[in-house]
């Protein structure tokens, strides 16, 4: 277990065997799994360190008067690939879902093996505020998967709302909006490059081998790979 306390009467502990985390702030306490990690946002100035940590509709506001605070970059590094939607496993030839819904601590994971998949397509719903300022506002933001097997599609949630009841709205101009489009729109590349890989295995004797890595890199970056499985990869395209 992992403990931070890296502002004053807050303190977070992760436990990574069990996937969970601890947060004590003031008289607001939660503990819960990390995959209920919805979105998380860090932002370092001159100012000082700020992280935003939203899980279970409850956002925690942590501040360090050192822009370069130590305990929140870690805390950070540790717990952001838990906001991921989607895990793919490569060598099972799996695509994992992980739906988060916001008030419910009951996950909905789903497993599907990457020759189900048919098609993937992004769903966006938006809204006006009506107001003195017009604004514009988020009420549905998912990818569709159809399968071969099903006749419903396969939902990925991102956001949605209920617009009827909704209090805390989604503006298109918000970092976590933003956040989640960039999130949602790379995940529906890496699910129709899996599709692209089963059903049109000879295209990729045509990819340029460099520009193939270069992907992977990014996807090592992102956290969505390992160091062992992007070496893996690096050896296969340059015949190493």
């Amino acid at each position: 277990m992992q403990t931070f306390e890296p502002m004053r009467k807050t303190k977070i502990t992760i436990d990574m065997e069990n996937k969970e985390i601890y947060i004590k702030q003031k008289s607001k306490e939660l503990k819960t799994s990390l995959l209920n990690l919805d979105y998380i946002e860090a932002d370092f100035s001159e100012a000082g360190s700020k992280l935003f940590i939203d899980i279970l509709s409850n956002v925690f506001k942590i501040y360090s008067g050192n822009w370069n605070d130590k305990q929140i970059t870690e805390l950070f590094n540790i717990i952001s690939p838990f906001v991921n939607r989607i895990e793919i496993d490569e060598k099972r030839e799996i695509l994992t879902i992980i739906n988060k819904f916001p008030n419910k601590t009951k996950l909905l994971i789903q497993e599907i093996n990457f020759n189900e998949i048919v098609d993937c397509s992004l769903i966006e719903n938006k809204q006006m505020l009506h107001s003195s300022v017009n604004k514009e506002f988020i009420t549905r933001l998912q990818l569709h998967i159809n399968l071969k097997s099903n006749i419903q599609p396969i939902i990925i949630d991102y956001i949605v709302t209920n617009a009827s009841l909704i209090t805390k709205k989604i503006y298109t101009t918000s970092k976590k909006y933003l956040f989640l489009y960039d999130m949602c729109q790379r995940d529906l590349a890496l699910i129709k490059n899996i599709y692209n890989k089963v059903n049109l295995p000879h295209t990729n004797q045509l990819t340029d081998p460099f520009s193939e890595l270069k992907k992977y890199k990014e996807l090592l970056n992102m956290g969505i790979l390992s160091q062992e499985e992007f070496d893996k990869k690096k050896k296969e395209l340059l015949n190493l």
